[in-house]
């Protein structure tokens, strides 16, 4: 998994049995990639994080989150990748469309 924003990492490491990092991208906005299998040797709190660096290797589970203060928004839409929207029977559960980025 790569960072998606530039950032400061604030945590990286092991709750219960799995692995987070979280980066705050802005003074409110931390984004929280959970479920990591493994993280560089390099990852921990105060490392700085641009868009395409590594911050851990993908699990079965992984996943991301966006906070705008304590509130957990879409995280296609908050980071400018996106919007989820519905697809019909047969199809995927979400598609990305064009790019509305939240404000930071």
């Amino acid at each position: 998994m790569v960072a998606t924003a530039s950032g400061e990492v604030e945590f990286a490491g092991q709750v219960g049995n799995t692995l987070y990092v979280v980066q705050r991208v802005s003074p409110s906005v931390r984004v929280t990639y959970g479920g990591l299998a493994g993280l560089p040797a390099e990852m921990q709190g105060g490392h700085e994080l641009v868009p395409g660096d590594p911050v851990g290797q993908a699990a079965d589970t992984t996943y991301i989150s966006v906070r705008v203060g304590e509130t957990h928004v879409e995280p296609l839409r908050a980071l400018g990748l996106g919007r989820p929207r519905l697809v019909g029977p047969g199809g995927v559960g979400t598609a990305i469309v064009g790019p509305e980025p939240l404000s930071r």
